[in-house]
């Protein structure tokens, strides 16, 4: 299992319990390409912008991300997950 799997599936079992440098780090492993906001930052990824997806989470005046930031990101990862086994199959 890749660190970036292992960093998933951590993020998955715990939503309420990850901080703002985790959700950096998770995205950034899967392809997502972060763009600073003044509250935060918006995550875009190049093979899911026909889906016109953007993820916005706001950083945390303390370290940890809330949860519906967090289960956005994985349902973007898992969009992309989806995608990239689609496009295997077709293969």
């Amino acid at each position: 299992m890749s660190q970036k799997e292992k960093l998933l599936e951590k993020v998955r079992r715990a939503p309420g319990n990850v901080r703002w440098n985790q959700v950096l780090k998770l995205m950034a492993a899967w392809g997502f390409v972060m763009k600073p906001t003044e509250e935060g930052a918006a995550f875009l990824h190049p093979t899911l912008a026909t889906e016109a997806l953007i993820v916005l989470v706001p950083k945390p005046h303390r370290d940890k991300v809330k949860q519906p930031y967090v289960r956005q990101c994985l349902k973007a990862i898992d969009l992309l997950l989806e995608k990239e086994e689609k496009e295997n199959e077709k293969s």
